[in-house]
């Protein structure tokens, strides 16, 4: 599991900042009936230190994969997205919207400062704050960031057509990202038809799949 790998990688740090970022996380995760009233300074609190380590590691990611990036801030990177994953997932169904968005942009933006050439973890990540911002009605924003993954991730389409190999475990999660990016901008902008990419996206991936 990647979250055991980060514990230990993490357990090799002695002087971890995000530290009080698992141990507040894991505090909200052992709460059986999360409560608006009871629980939710608790939430904010968790979401303020998980914010304020998301800004540092951005800071010190030195553009990454562009330059160069120190190993304790990609492992440190790496776990807190890992964190605000779980907790964006432990919200879904709770009567938290609010905190569930801030929760997955702070994953989607923190995924991006350490992973960008990952689309396996960026496309989940991405995905999930699309589809949150749906939620909200922030539809263009949305539509954006499905837009953004559409273009991005034809690389994964490429590669697999060029080498004509079957897609990893990986790749297929990437795939299944592109996937859903290409639906809901069909879906959303049913009315006008507009993206000839979506199609020829989703036509590509039956291909590869059957």
């Amino acid at each position: 599991m990647l979250i055991d790998k980060i514990k230990n990688l993490l357990g090799k740090s002695s002087k971890s900042k995000i530290d009080r970022v698992k141990n507040l996380v894991d505090e909200i995760l052992k709460i059986e009936q999360l409560d608006p009233a009871n629980n939710g300074e608790q939430l904010n609190q968790c979401l303020d230190a998980m914010e304020e380590q998301t800004n540092r590691i951005r800071e010190q990611a030195n553009d990454y994969p562009n330059y160069s990036i120190k190993a304790d801030i990609w492992i440190e990177g790496l776990a807190l997205a890992n964190y605000a994953e779980v907790l964006a997932n432990f919200l879904d169904d709770k009567n938290f919207l609010a905190e569930q968005e801030r929760t997955t942009n702070l994953w989607a933006k923190i995924t991006l400062s350490v992973c960008s050439h990952y689309h396996h973890l960026v496309g989940p990540a991405m995905i999930a704050s699309a589809s949150i911002s749906e939620k909200t009605g922030k539809l263009d924003y949305a539509k954006a960031v499905y837009g953004a993954v559409l273009k991005d991730f034809q690389t994964i389409l490429e590669n697999i057509e060029l080498d004509d190999t079957e897609p990893d475990e990986d790749s297929l999660t990437a795939i299944n990202s592109l996937n859903t990016a290409a639906t809901r901008l069909m879906e959303l902008d049913a009315a006008t038809d507009v993206h000839p990419l979506a199609k020829e996206t989703q036509s590509r991936i039956a291909s590869i799949l059957n």
